[in-house]
C-alpha cells in the first residue's frame, strides 16, 4: 500500500471522528418510545479456515503473509444488526437490547434482541462476519478488517406497543466458498 494511500485512509478517518463529533447531539438509534415492541433477530452460520485464509490472500489490502511473519489474524468475527432506512438513503439502527457485536468464533448461532418503535417500517438486517488483520511490520501497526459474509435482509414489519417478533431471515443461507 502507498504512503498516499494510508495518509488518505488516515485523513478520512479523521474526517469521520469530525464528523461523529459533531453528530453528538444526534441520536444514534431509533427511538424506541415508551412502550417498544422487541424485535429478536435469530441467525446461525459457519465459515472455515480456508475461507479466513482465501480471504485474507485474495480481499486483503495489506500484504498477508501465508506462513507468518509480521502480522496478527484473528478469530472471525460476528456482527448481526438491525436498521431502518431513513429519507436521505441512510440507516438508522434500531436500538440493541441484547447486542451480537463482535462475536468470535468459526461457527456462530445468537439471537439479538432490538427494540422499535410502534408502528409499520421496512427493516434492513445484516450479517457479517470478518477478521481483523493487523500488520505489524512497519513502525506503526495497520490494521484492516477482511470480510469474510455479508448477509443483508429487508422486510417490511409492523411493529405493535410491547408485542415481540422473532424472525430468522437468514434460515438455511450457506456461505460462498
Amino acid at each position: 500500500m502507498s504512503k498516499h494511500t494510508i495518509m488518505g485512509r488516515l485523513a478520512g478517518a479523521g474526517l469521520c471522528a469530525c464528523l461523529l463529533a459533531l453528530a453528538g447531539g444526534c441520536a444514534l438509534y431509533l427511538e424506541p418510545g415508551p412502550n417498544p415492541a422487541h424485535l429478536l433477530v435469530s441467525a446461525q452460520a459457519s465459515v472455515t479456515p480456508a475461507m479466513v485464509e482465501q480471504a485474507l490472500e485474495s480481499r486483503s489490502y495489506l500484504k498477508f503473509q501465508v506462513f507468518g511473519g509480521g502480522e496478527e489474524v484473528s478469530d472471525p468475527l460476528w456482527d448481526l444488526r438491525a436498521f431502518v432506512p431513513r429519507a436521505d438513503g441512510g440507516y438508522t439502527p434500531l436500538k440493541p437490547l441484547r447486542p451480537v457485536e463482535d462475536l468470535e468464533g468459526y461457527q456462530m448461532a445468537a439471537t439479538a434482541e432490538f427494540l422499535a418503535p410502534p408502528g409499520t417500517y421496512e427493516v434492513f438486517i445484516l450479517l457479517e462476519c470478518s477478521v481483523r488483520h493487523v500488520d505489524l511490520s512497519g513502525p506503526v501497526p495497520v490494521t484492516e478488517y477482511v470480510y469474510l459474509i455479508t448477509w443483508r435482509h429487508t422486510q417490511t414489519m409492523e411493529f405493535c406497543p410491547g408485542c415481540r417478533l422473532e424472525i430468522k431471515p437468514f434460515e438455511g443461507r450457506q456461505p460462498r466458498h
